[in-house]
């Protein structure tokens, strides 16, 4: 689902997941980490994640251990692990040496292999 494929610095990236509302967020967030951050594609895809999530009595924020959603001015849903809720991100980049990488969202059952 969702198929973002970027370029730049060397790098061609291909991301997606399923989650329904989530499925942005995780995109969002995974491809920042690579891209901002510079972590490696099976670092950024297991990183923990935050949802925020829209409700008619206020917004929650969802947040899996790692980030410090409870210092922010939001309902927050604590995560005890890193939860299925958040998507399942798959991704795979081919640098413009050759290299490839490959990694799947930890989250879920699956597997990347290099062939």
């Amino acid at each position: 689902m969702t198929p973002t494929i970027a370029r730049g610095d060397g790098i061609t990236l291909g991301l997606g997941s399923p989650g329904a509302d989530r499925i942005v967020g995780a995109i969002a967030q995974t491809f920042l980490r690579i891209a901002v951050d510079g972590d490696s594609i099976a670092d950024a895809v297991a990183a923990p994640r935050a949802h925020l999530d829209p409700r008619p009595e206020g917004e929650k924020l969802c947040y899996e251990p790692g980030l410090p959603g409870d210092q922010l001015a939001y309902s927050a849903r604590p995560y005890e692990e890193k939860h299925m809720y958040f998507g399942a991100v798959q991704a795979v980049a081919v640098r413009d040496d050759g290299t490839l990488e490959a990694a799947h969202d930890p989250r879920r059952s699956g597997g990347s292999a290099l062939v």
